[in-house]
């Protein structure tokens, strides 16, 4: 899909992502070459998207998926994860120098889909597969694709994380069950009454059948699904501190 100019207002872009590609793609190497590297990501992401302002997020302090993961630590297998050496200055370029918003309490993720779901004409700009659960527009840099995800697919996606958890940021699903069997699952769109399910019925029904207890699968599911569902409100429940839309900086 290519974009024309007017098609988009505003990109939304998930600075994280940046960071870690410019830290450790310049681990040791001058730092001046990682504030390049940074610069040339935000000017190509504004060359694809034609936009004419953007605003860029970092994930700061505290985590509400922290209070939530019970079966396992959200995101422990990173614990002992070492930083790159200029990891704080790229971080702090990416502020100072790009004008990026640091969302404590929430990931960058949940800010851009908030935004994506109340603003207009919006593109997020981002490689993480987590964000095609917010309907619109998406520019996947790695792939140099721009696509629109309807909300039929936004909400499949959600659900089939909710049944596969998630390896990467330690969340467990059901056992066992990958992207083929997930899709299986959803694709089973009958009871046994011949009554049409939802993917929500679907996804708790999958959850019934390998935990039996009623309670401890609503449990396990509730879990999951809120560790894996990006929010797209700013009175989302799961939220501990405000979070407002912040002011567009423009593309000059």
């Amino acid at each position: 899909m290519k974009l024309s100019k007017g098609d988009v207002q505003t990109a939304l872009i998930d600075a994280d992502i940046m960071l870690y590609r410019a830290a450790w793609k310049h681990e040791g190497d001058d730092v001046e070459n990682a504030y390049e590297s940074v610069d040339s990501m935000f000017e190509h992401i504004f060359y694809v998207t034609k936009c004419v302002q953007y605003i860029g997020f970092l994930t700061g302090r505290g985590n509400f998926r922290k209070d939530i993961a019970v079966t396992k630590v959200y995101k422990g297998n990173r614990k002992d994860t070492i930083m790159p050496e200029h990891f704080d200055a790229i971080r702090d370029y990416i502020i100072e120098s790009w004008d990026c918003h640091v969302v404590d309490g929430i990931e960058a993720d949940d800010a851009l889909g908030v935004c994506q779901s109340n603003m207009d004409k919006t593109i997020i700009c981002s490689i993480d597969k987590d964000l095609l659960q917010i309907e619109g527009l998406h520019y996947n840099w790695n792939k140099g694709e721009v696509k629109y995800v309807n909300q039929h697919e936004a909400d499949r996606l959600i659900y089939k994380q909710t049944l596969m958890g998630d390896s990467t940021d330690n969340i467990v699903g059901i056992p066992k069950v990958g992207d083929k069997r997930a899709e299986k699952i959803l694709s089973n769109t009958f009871d046994e009454n011949g009554d049409v399910l939802s993917y929500p019925d679907q996804c708790l029904r999958a959850y019934l059948d390998y935990y039996k207890d009623e309670d401890l699968a609503k449990e396990k599911h509730d879990e999951t699904y809120n560790l894996v569902y990006i929010a797209k409100h700013t009175d989302d429940y799961r939220f501990k501190e405000e979070f407002e839309i912040p002011e567009p900086s423009y593309v000059f």
